[in-house]
């Protein structure tokens, strides 16, 4: 109560439009308004977003929705051009401008023809539509149906990429469907929920529950760098299918879905539950969220003071992550495909793995061999295809690649164990509500020489533990049968640069040197990734000396055909100094690592997300002219953040004419919270002015 009563007297000061939801009826206040205070820049607001979800089935539901925006200015007159997404049938479409002219509202309504619709794969299509007579001022209105058969689609989200007024959502869930339902985002959501029934083209019904959710003000979304899957942080609403079946009937009760709140996550995490509230400390809470949540006002509520972010708890049904594992290992779609023989196996046979000295060796042949059978099809995948129609087409999925995988490895006596995720692309998995719903791919965890690496069918330049950034999730799952646990993708394999320069500086200007470079992990799957998309190898080095303002006259990278972790790079190479007068200006590190700052706004809202963890080094060893003495040469650093996640280490040398040069960054955490922002910001700024220092030589009288 106390959040709805801040919000409306909020918009009471500031002067915004009563909400309307009569469409078809724009109020004066709207139609006159020409600035939107809460956010004065924006060039359009929308007024009222509605969505209604209903069932014409037990397993089919009617999406309505009804849409009202204002436009303010020029640049906001693209938004009458509207594109809808859909996985569903578009229907009822209908749209409408309404202007004023000589005092009056006048409408104009949107033909048929202004309509289009385009597959852009097998389950999605874009509809298209332009709303006519649209200027400064003008209010549209458009609101259309969707149909989605055989799914249960509730998700929504009430945060748009331009600041919202009002948004509404209605929806009543059957009884005989459990979810786990949490409201998530940095603005406050109102919920409401009680009995309800959902009725059924058919003329038949069932109870169940009805929620809805109401925001106001909400401020347009902006999407930030280095986040992988920005609307983690939109105000939003999730359900989390936990399980379908007919309620329980307790005799001489109602039937009823809900049971006593049952909170649990794995052996090493878990929350103490007593009398159905969550009591932890809020080490072991942050060790869930990654988050740092401080208990709000009830045991279901969670805030940060650091962030400002709300995590919301609706309804939690009792589950664990074991019942999901056992799922996923069940007879069926997944479970069957995790049993079948290997389709390979006479294929397998002459590779004569009995010969070969270690796991890897025999791991590494196998692979290769079902890749010559199989590519990728650049689609990543939870649930497997027919392996023979798979063998025929020769493409697949990730996982029909992986399915295969596990049986050919499985009869070569090697241990291989499916290793489920959520792509870090696509909604994080919330370890708090266990459903296999968060998973939409696998990797193969395979035991090598008594440890446990990773691997995925769609590697083309990768290796074991050198995975696709994608898929480096911080929350996998390895479903090991009767021990089970989570895991952090993130942290295999070893992923670095060591760089070798040695040159000579001549008084005219001229760097000349070698250089030798060892990329490991994921430098040498970019390596070769941008290697093999290039036109040809002369392309490629083009790139190289563009970037780094050289001229190559020899070239050599060993391992770019070879399934390894490694590439090695050996070159000569030119370089120009700036001369001027008897001074001559030049960057020591010859080949910078970082040249300008990541960071550039001045203030963050969402965590920073790196790709993977990384070391760069880099050893220079110049000669500088005879005659010539250094008048300015870079001062050495050493670097590190507060929380010691991220270091450099900058040594710079002199021994007469030798000028030698040692260069090691450290990044070792992906995942930083907004509080850390200036730390790291900082310290970017730094690491980018370190790379841009120049020595300056002048020339002896």
């Amino acid at each position: 109560m106390f959040v709805l009563a801040s919000v409306c007297l909020s918009a009471q000061r500031m002067n915004v439009p009563r909400v309307n939801p009569n469409f078809g009826k724009p109020t004066k206040e709207e139609m006159l308004m020409s600035v939107y205070e809460p956010d004065s820049t924006a060039a359009v607001v929308c007024l009222y977003k509605e969505t209604k979800v209903t069932y014409f089935d037990i397993q089919s539901m009617l999406y309505q929705h009804k849409i009202r925006l204002k436009i303010l200015k020029e640049s906001g007159l693209s938004h009458a051009l509207v594109s809808i997404y859909s996985r569903g049938e578009i229907e009822k479409l209908t749209a409408t401008a309404y202007n004023m002219v000589n005092g009056e509202v006048e409408s104009t309504i949107m033909g048929e023809n202004e309509v289009s619709a385009k597959r852009i794969d097998h389950s999605k299509v874009l509809t298209r539509f332009t709303v006519p007579q649209v200027k400064v001022g003008t209010i549209i209105e458009y609101e259309y149906e969707e149909k989605y058969y055989k799914t249960l689609k509730y998700d929504w989200i009430a945060q748009d990429s331009i600041p919202v007024r009002y948004a509404f959502y209605d929806v009543t869930v059957p009884e005989i469907y459990e979810y786990n339902i949490e409201i998530l985002g940095f603005n406050r959501l109102i919920s409401e929920k009680k009995k309800g029934t959902s009725t059924f083209t058919n003329g038949s019904y069932m109870k169940g529950s009805r929620y809805k959710f109401k925001g106001e003000l909400l401020p347009a979304f902006k999407v930030e760098p280095f986040v992988w899957h920005a609307d983690d942080y939109r105000t939003k609403v999730n359900f989390v299918l936990k399980r379908t079946g007919l309620p329980q009937l307790a005799e001489g009760s109602p039937s009823s879905l809900w049971s006593k709140y049952k909170f649990s996550v794995d052996q090493e995490i878990a929350a103490v539950t007593k009398d159905g509230k969550i009591q932890m400390t809020l080490q072991q809470l942050d060790q869930i969220t990654d988050r740092a949540w401080i208990s709000a006002k009830s045991s279901s509520d969670f805030y940060s003071r650091n962030t400002g972010y709300f995590r919301t708890r609706i309804d939690d049904f009792e589950a664990s992550w074991e019942e999901v594992d056992k799922s996923f290992n069940e007879p069926g779609k997944y479970g069957d495909l995790l049993k079948m023989e290997n389709p390979l196996k006479a294929e397998m046979n002459q590779l004569n793995l009995n010969s070969m000295g270690s796991d890897e060796e025999k791991i590494c042949a196998i692979f290769q061999l079902l890749k010559s059978k199989v590519e990728w099809n650049e689609k990543y995948d939870l649930f497997g295809r027919a392996m023979d129609v798979v063998l025929k087409e020769g493409k697949g999925s990730n996982a029909d690649i992986n399915y295969i995988l596990i049986s050919m490895l499985k009869d070569a006596n090697i241990a291989a164990i499916p290793v489920v995720m959520g792509l870090r692309d696509r909604a994080s998995v919330s370890i708090l509500y266990p459903s296999l719903d968060y998973f939409s791919t696998f990797v193969v965890g395979v035991v090598k020489d008594s440890t446990l690496s990773f691997i995925d069918g769609s590697l083309n330049y990768g290796y074991l533990d050198v995975l696709p950034p994608v898929l480096m999730s911080n929350r996998a799952r390895v479903l090991m049968e009767g021990e089970d646990f989570w895991v952090n993708l993130q942290k295999a394999g070893n992923n670095s640069v060591r760089n070798t320069f040695q040159a000579t500086l001549s008084p005219e200007g001229k760097v000349e040197g070698t250089r030798t470079v060892d990329y490991y992990g994921q430098f040498a799957f970019e390596f070769k990734k941008k290697y093999h998309e290039s036109k040809d190898s002369l392309a490629f080095i083009q790139r190289l000396e563009s970037l780094n303002d050289v001229k190559f006259h020899s070239f050599i990278a060993k391992g770019l055909k070879d399934f390894s972790a490694k590439v090695t790079e050996k070159s000569s190479f030119t370089k120009e100094a700036k001369v001027c007068a008897d001074s001559i200006y030049l960057n020591p590190l010859l080949f910078m690592h970082v040249d300008k700052p990541l960071f550039t706004q001045s203030g963050r809202k969402f965590p920073i997300e790196f790709d993977y963890p990384y070391d760069y080094h880099i050893r220079v060893s110049l000669t500088i002219p005879e005659g010539y003495s250094v008048v300015k040469i870079p001062q050495s650093v050493n670097l590190v953040t507060r929380d010691k996640q991220m270091s450099l280490l900058y040594q710079v040398a002199q021994q007469g004419q030798q000028i030698a040069i040692k260069y090691k960054l450290n990044l070792n955490e992906l995942f930083y919270h907004v509080n850390k922002y200036q730390d790291i910001k900082q310290f970017w700024e730094k690491v980018a002015e370190i790379n841009n220092s120049m020595l300056v030589l002048s020339k002896n009288k």
